[in-house]
């Protein structure tokens, strides 16, 4: 038996462990595919449920494994418009935001009843 040939073969073996070992750890998988190695559950909570008149936030996992953590708030440019942050599981991301124009002004994340 060769030892050097079987050496080689070992060696070889060693360094395409050593590279995939460190592709799944060191977030080069997720650089180059959009997603975590290993699964995750994919969820998003709404703390208000999407009811305008309350300020909520919205948090969870997208479809790449992403925690994400939003929160209703007024807008700065324009007294009447909250920017609101819903859940929507159909969506990539599971969550979307609209404008809403609230008819008697935003205060600190909600329109006013």
């Amino acid at each position: 038996m060769d030892m050097h040939g079987l050496s080689e073969k070992l060696l070889i073996i060693a360094v395409i462990t050593l590279f995939f070992t460190l592709f799944f750890t060191t977030g080069a998988f997720q650089w180059v595919t959009g997603r975590v190695s290993g699964t995750c559950d994919i969820t998003c909570v709404d703390t208000d449920k999407g009811d305008e008149f309350v300020i909520g936030t919205i948090s969870g996992n997208d479809d790449y494994c992403n925690k994400f953590k939003k929160t209703d708030y007024c807008s700065s440019s324009n007294s009447n418009q909250l920017k609101e942050y819903r859940c929507d599981e159909q969506r990539k991301m599971n969550w979307y935001s609209e404008i809403v124009t609230c008819e008697k002004g935003c205060l600190n994340g909600a329109c006013i009843q």
